[in-house]
């Protein structure tokens, strides 16, 4: 009355499916490490574009190459010969899109003193 152990090598089948079974897991992990690192990143920039907005605005000067969301200071008449519109664009409210059309987005070139055009 011994027990009996069956030594035999699984079928192939097996194999196949065990494998690819076992790296769900560590995909699922890497997806998830992805995702926390994206959102360090994400953080870090919505702080950076947040410490740039709060910044006295600084006179504009077109040979200096400014990173988005600087405030500037710029003095000049608008050229509503250029004006055009982008859109429609939609309704969002506390960050939900709507979608009930909300408008126009206004692009006005602004003619400065010294002759140079800058989109407004």
């Amino acid at each position: 009355s011994n027990p009996t152990y069956n030594l035999e090598r699984p079928s192939v089948a097996r194999d196949w499916t065990v494998h690819p079974m076992m790296s769900i897991p560590i995909f699922c992990f890497m997806l998830g490490y992805w995702q926390v690192e994206r959102r360090k990143a994400k953080l870090q920039l919505l702080a950076d574009i947040e410490s740039r907005c709060d910044l006295e605005p600084e006179p504009f000067d077109s040979g200096k190459e400014y990173l988005e969301y600087t405030p500037v200071r710029i003095t000049g008449e608008y050229d509503y010969s250029f004006e055009f519109y982008l859109g429609p664009r939609h309704e969002v409210i506390e960050g939900r899109d709507k979608g009930a059309p909300g408008g126009y987005h206004s692009i006005v070139p602004m003619t400065l003193e010294t002759g140079e055009r800058v989109l407004v």
